[in-house]
């Protein structure tokens, strides 16, 4: 997901940002990869766009934006640090 990053840093153009709560998440810093979660399933992975004290704005890829545009509205989502195993 970092490779997604464009060469200054932002994310791609067609990303789409969203916002939920920090309360109860890591620590994050923006351009950390994450995994999105909701009702106990993985939707995609994202982005960490801007984290702050009481929010945290990732962005995800279009192709699975709606849902989880469905699943913020509903307050489901779950956002956790994105690991790679090698």
């Amino acid at each position: 997901v970092a490779a997604d990053l464009d060469s200054d840093g932002a994310l791609p153009a067609t990303w789409v940002i969203f916002a939920v709560p920090a309360e109860g998440s890591p620590t994050l810093s923006f351009g950390d990869g994450v995994a999105v979660f909701a009702g106990g399933r993985r939707l995609c992975d994202g982005t960490v766009a801007a984290p702050s004290g009481d929010q945290v704005e990732f962005g995800v890829p279009p192709e699975c934006a709606a849902e989880v545009g469905t699943e913020v509205a509903l307050g489901d989502i779950v956002v956790a640090r994105h690991v790679s195993r090698s």
